[in-house]
C-alpha cells in the first residue's frame, strides 16, 4: 500500500489530539516554559530529511515549540515536499498546531489538540526529555534536538 504524499506529510508532522497539564512529581510547567528551536535531526543540521520513500521526500526546514507555563503550547513547522517522479518541489508548507503537555518525571508528554469532528488517536503523541541546552524528542528517522532560546 502506498501512502499519498500529502497524507504522509500530515502524518509526519503529527496527529491532532487534545492534552492537558499534570505534574506527576511536582515539577512546575513554568520550568519548561519557553521557546525551543530545532537544530538537528538524527545528528544532521537543518534542513533535514524526515521521511523518504520511492515516491517522495519530506524535509523539515524549521520547527519551533513554544511552551506556555500553563501546560499548553504551539508548534510551528516549515517543511518541503519533493516528488521523486518529477524532481520538482511540490509544496513548501507552514503548519501550526496547538498542544497540551504534562510533566511526568524526566519526560514531557506532548498531546496535540484534536480538531472538531476529527478522528484522532489518543496522546501523548511526542515524548520530550530535557537536555543541557534544550529538549530531545525521540522519533524517526532519529532524535530531534531542540535548543532553548533565552527569554
Amino acid at each position: 500500500m502506498r501512502l499519498n504524499p500529502r497524507a504522509a506529510l500530515a502524518l509526519a508532522t503529527g496527529l491532532l489530539v487534545s492534552g492537558g497539564c499534570d505534574s506527576a512529581l511536582g515539577v512546575d510547567p513554568a520550568e519548561v516554559a519557553g521557546t525551543y528551536v530545532l537544530e538537528a535531526v538524527a545528528g544532521s543540521p537543518l534542513p533535514a530529511v524526515v521521511m523518504e520513500n520511492e515516491d517522495f521526500m519530506s524535509t523539515v526546514l524549521a520547527d519551533t515549540f513554544r511552551f506556555s507555563g500553563d501546560g499548553t503550547g504551539r508548534q510551528s513547522v516549515r517543511t518541503r515536499l519533493r516528488l521523486h517522479a518529477t524532481g520538482v518541489t511540490e509544496n513548501i508548507s507552514f503548519q501550526q498546531q496547538t498542544f497540551g503537555y504534562r510533566i511526568r518525571g524526566a519526560r514531557i508528554e506532548i498531546t496535540y489538540v484534536c480538531a472538531p469532528n476529527a478522528l484522532c488517536l489518543p496522546g501523548p503523541h511526542l515524548i520530550a526529555r530535557p537536555t543541557a541546552d534544550g529538549l530531545r524528542i525521540e522519533g524517526e528517522p532519529g532524535d530531534f534536538d531542540y535548543r532553548r532560546l533565552e527569554p
